[in-house]
Parts: C-alpha cells; sequence; structure tokens
C-alpha cells in the first residue's frame, strides 16, 4: 500500500459514521470542529438529560445544530454508538469503559451503565480458572508486611512472620485488567464487583500490584482495603 493510499485508509478509519448520516437525523453535534448527526427521539428515549434539553424550556429545544464544547470527537462517537440502536450491538472494550461511563453518568444513561457493568461481570466470568494455582514464593512478602507492621496503610498484622507467600489467582485477566475494573467500579459506584475484585486481586503478589501502571490509580481507600485483603488472604493460607 502507498504513503497516499495509506493516508486515504487512515482518513477514512476515523470518520465518525455519525459524521455521514445527516439525512436521517433531526440534530447535529459539534465536536472539536466535525459534526455527529442523531436522531433526537432515541437521545430523548434513553437519557434524561436530553429529554429536558428537547422537550423543555431549554435554548437547546428548537435547535437543530447544538455545539458541545470541551468533548472530545472520539469519546463522543464511542458513546453515541452504545446510545443508537443500530449500533449498540458493538462491544465495549477495555480502554473505551471509562469513557463511556462517565458519558453515561452525564447524561444518565442507565442502560448504558447497565452494559458496561455486565461487560466487566462477563470478564470475570469467561475467564474464570477451574482449579487454583500452586503457591509460589513471593520475595516482595516480606517487604510488605513490614510496610503493614508500621502502621502505613492502618492495619495491625505484626503477628503474622511468614517466610513465603503465595500468590493465587481465580481468574486468567492480567493484573492490569483486575485493577482497571476495580478503579472502574469504584469511580463509578458499580458495587457488586468492588468486593470480588478486591479478593481476586489480593491473591497476587504485592510487586506485581504495585508496578501496575493502575494500581497508581486507585484511591488511597481502596489501596488500603486492596492491601489488606492481601494480608489476610496470606493470613488463611499459613492456617
Amino acid at each position: 500500500m502507498s504513503k497516499k493510499s495509506a493516508k486515504i485508509a487512515k482518513m477514512a478509519k476515523d470518520i465518525s459514521e455519525f459524521e455521514i448520516q445527516e439525512d436521517v437525523s433531526d440534530v447535529t453535534f459539534v465536536v472539536e470542529g466535525r459534526e455527529l448527526h442523531f436522531c433526537k427521539s432515541f437521545l430523548k428515549a434513553s437519557s434524561p438529560v436530553f429529554d429536558r434539553m428537547f422537550s423543555s424550556d431549554f435554548k437547546e429545544k428548537n435547535k437543530r445544530v447544538i455545539p458541545l464544547p470541551g468533548k472530545k470527537i472520539k469519546q463522543m462517537d464511542v458513546f453515541l454508538q452504545q446510545l443508537h440502536p443500530v449500533h449498540s450491538w458493538k462491544q465495549i472494550t477495555d480502554d473505551q469503559l471509562d469513557t463511556i461511563l462517565s458519558l453515561a453518568d452525564e447524561y444518565q444513561v442507565e442502560h448504558i451503565r447497565h452494559k458496561c457493568q455486565t461487560y466487566i461481570e462477563t470478564q470475570l466470568d469467561v475467564n474464570a480458572l477451574p482449579a487454583s494455582p500452586p503457591m509460589s514464593p513471593d520475595k516482595n512478602y516480606t517487604g510488605s508486611m513490614n510496610i503493614f507492621r508500621q502502621g502505613q496503610y492502618g492495619v495491625n498484622v505484626s503477628t503474622v512472620q511468614p517466610t513465603t507467600a503465595p500468590e493465587f489467582s481465580v481468574t486468567k485477566l492480567s493484573i492490569d485488567q483486575l485493577l482497571l475494573y476495580l478503579g472502574i467500579c469504584v469511580k463509578y459506584k458499580l458495587g457488586k464487583f468492588r468486593q470480588q475484585l478486591i479478593k481476586e486481586a489480593s491473591g497476587r503478589a504485592v510487586g506485581t500490584l504495585e508496578d501496575s501502571p493502575n494500581y497508581k490509580l486507585l484511591s488511597a481507600d481502596t489501596q488500603r482495603d486492596l492491601f489488606k485483603a492481601r494480608c489476610l488472604w496470606l493470613e488463611t493460607r499459613r492456617q
């Protein structure tokens, strides 16, 4: 493929489907200078925010073109795909979760929140392991227990003095995925999976947890609960 052909292909790929649906739409969102065409009826049926916008005495009620300053074209495109009945079959991906849930919360679209929750649940189910892997030494264990004995995370485990730390997992998901889902569940109050994710992540070595870029995105309370669960898990395995 020539450079010119590659450039054209990239441009075509970057074009949103909603940029070419002007004939079948009755509202246009302007995002980063580009136009996304949509149907008010779909928006009103899915979102109380859009319903009030187009039904009450808001300035947007009779407008066909509505600027959305501060929004990103790719983020709005992904969100509208999940909102549109024709495109909503498209599977959510890990890197879209935060974007979709952020906009779903802003526009109060409950069925998209539910879809994201179902996606996480499905990832946990389909990646579940049928049996426990063998225990393995963990060079990070002694240091991590010292941190707790020093009270850094507010957890007293001073009586725990094992020489090895088993690493255990009930899922094939990577630690990056587990911590991503955990952060998402906490941020968007998807409480159904918080404890399950903490429990499953607590079977991983401390060094593995801390090395994940998603660990640094967790709140201090979540990090504390995760390390507390890790210590309790280790105590249980020593009994």
